[in-house]
């Protein structure tokens, strides 16, 4: 019964490129009659595959993740203040707070309120997949000696 249901297969495969070329062989015929040249097929050059949707998509969700994680290790490190898209963890008595991100942490060391919100951050520490990237520290103003 497989061998019939193969055979059949490549029967109907056969009378569909017989009339595709037979149609194909009509429509060139038609434009030589009208004076117009038929088109020609482009042979694909090798290895011109458009590269799966999915490598695609990694890339562009790595490029914002990436994005996301300049954002705020530029804002805890460079400007002293809290990460945009990190979520606080714990805001500790002693005045450290602990910021969350995908990947990476912000510890931030300052003068913090109840609620866990930073007065004055004079510390920041940023770590990428839990090891030490960067440490900044506020600098404290001069002052002019009479």
């Amino acid at each position: 019964m497989k061998e019939r249901l193969k055979q059949r297969i490549a029967e109907l495969q056969q009378e569909s490129d017989r009339k595709y070329e037979e149609k194909l062989q009509a429509y060139e015929e038609r434009q030589r009659q009208a004076g117009k040249q038929p088109k020609q097929k482009k042979a694909k050059p090798a290895g011109s595959k458009i590269p799966h949707k999915g490598w695609a998509i990694v890339i562009i969700c790595l490029i914002i993740w990436g994005s996301v994680v300049l954002s705020d290790y530029w804002t805890a490190n460079h400007r002293l203040q809290e990460p945009v898209f990190a979520w606080q963890v714990a805001s500790q008595a002693d005045g450290v707070g602990i910021y969350r991100g995908v990947g990476y942490r912000v510890e931030l060391t300052g003068d913090f309120l109840p609620g866990g919100e930073p007065v004055k951050i004079n510390k920041a520490d940023f770590y990428f997949f839990g090891q030490l990237v960067s440490t900044s520290e506020q600098k404290e103003p001069e002052t002019a000696e009479q």
